[in-house]
């Protein structure tokens, strides 16, 4: 009996001393404690959201019988709803605090999921409410990453984003291999109400963990957002830029994670399922060595990271035109995701740093809403690119990359050059 007795503690310690070693083997020793509530939420709500929309073509496809123009046309409203969208939230968020719309988005957006399967009408209505079920959850998002500053400090914010993404990677890996065993069935019904129901254990998470108003306090000061936001974005020149810079890297991300399968399977006549196993790699990449990287670029500026970041990810495409094999997209993915490891977080760090008090929201909400537009148009524009053959698509690729390091230098030395101005003042 007492050997039994103490079998169970020892297993058990053993159990989270696995926990423990895994933990720090992805995320390192140094994540702040107020972190881990954003980090488990941003988990969840990207397995659930990844899950559900990554099987949206397919389902207006063989569910709504909708034609391929018509998919595309949801995907592009998707995109630019999403920038709106976004924006409002992050506006709202200033005013209402993080907490209220990650809440509100969220649920809505699970509601209209658990509701998709019961619209009545045609292949157009049944699309158009797809659109709002996705563009709803965009203000929640935005709010979310907003959140992620506001729970460290300033010297820990490009950090913090690094854990985050590590968690979206981990939950953008689940969802929709979840979502396919859900599918088993061959049930759409089943599979929304089921992400409807997960989506709802995220709001519930995030009543439960998430502080009731989260942003900086300085100087006693009341924490409300400004009312001329949208003047004040534009008239904020490094941030203008930065936007800019944003809107080119998620071009070239979206050309990678959309553009290149069509034109290795295409082209280069790479089986369906063998990209499958390449594209892992960068998810795999991330999750293992974002935070390590972020550590051993810690003391690299801001400017020379964005600068990598965009040269890695986008002139790396002309690997494709040495090596237009499997061997060449290997590489290029293997350069591109350590470009991608060094421009999310500091570019997410940047724009919070950018932002007036009181403007954080609004700021984060039009960088997400600048990568949201970008992810509808790049796949439109490059698959045209692409009628004029392989070479003058990775060329565009590659200038557009020299172009997002420019603006991205510019947009981190302004920065730089106001800090210095506001010390000397």
């Amino acid at each position: 009996m007492t050997s039994q007795a103490s079998t169970g503690p020892r297993s058990a310690a053993r159990a989270r001393t696995l926990r423990a070693r895994a933990v720090t083997l992805v995320l390192g020793d140094g994540v702040a404690p107020s972190l881990w509530p954003i980090l488990l939420i941003t988990l969840v709500s990207t397995a659930t959201f990844t899950g559900v929309w990554s099987y949206a073509g397919v389902w207006a496809q063989t569910s709504v019988h909708a034609s391929s123009t018509a998919v595309g046309l949801m995907f592009l409203g998707y995109a630019v709803g999403c920038g709106v969208t976004g924006y409002v939230g992050g506006r709202m968020s200033d005013r209402l605090g993080r907490r209220r719309v990650m809440a509100g988005g969220w649920a809505l957006a699970c509601l209209l999921i658990v509701l998709l399967p019961l619209v009545p009408g045609g292949p157009a209505t049944k699309l158009g409410c797809a659109v709002l079920a996705m563009a709803a959850g965009s203000p929640a998002t935005a709010a979310s990453n907003t959140a992620v500053a506001d729970l460290v400090d300033e010297g820990e914010q490009e950090r913090a984003y690094a854990a985050t993404r590590v968690m979206f990677n981990i939950g953008s890996v689940l969802g929709p291999p979840l979502a396919g065993l859900v599918l088993l069935k061959h049930n759409w019904t089943l599979l929304f109400v089921c992400a409807g129901a997960l989506g709802f254990v995220t709001v519930a998470a995030v009543l439960r963990w998430m502080p009731a108003r989260t942003g900086p306090r300085e100087n006693g000061q009341d924490w409300e957002a400004k009312p001329s936001a949208t003047g004040t974005i534009w008239r904020d020149r490094p941030f203008v830029l930065l936007l800019a810079s944003t809107f080119l890297g998620y071009f070239i991300y979206v050309t990678y994670s959309s553009v290149l399968p069509v034109v290795a399977v295409s082209s280069y006549r790479l089986a369906p399922s063998a990209w499958g196993f390449i594209y892992a790699i960068n998810p795999i990449i991330v999750v293992l060595f974002q935070m390590r990287t972020t550590r051993l670029t810690r003391n690299l500026s801001a400017s020379t990271k964005l600068i990598l970041a965009s040269l890695l990810m986008g002139v790396s495409f002309l690997i494709l035109v040495a090596l237009p094999n499997a061997a060449g997209i290997v590489l290029l993915a293997c350069a591109f995701v350590i470009g991608e490891m060094l421009w999310a977080p500091v570019s997410q760090s940047l724009a919070v740093r950018m932002a007036p008090d009181g403007m954080r929201g609004s700021y984060m909400g039009a960088f997400r809403g600048a990568g949201q537009i970008a992810m509808g148009l790049a796949p439109f524009v490059m698959l045209r690119v692409h009628g004029f053959g392989n070479t003058p698509t990775w060329l565009t690729v590659s200038l557009v990359s020299v172009l997002g390091a420019g603006v991205g230098w510019a947009a981190a030395r302004g920065v730089r050059r106001g800090s210095r101005e506001e010390d000397s003042a």
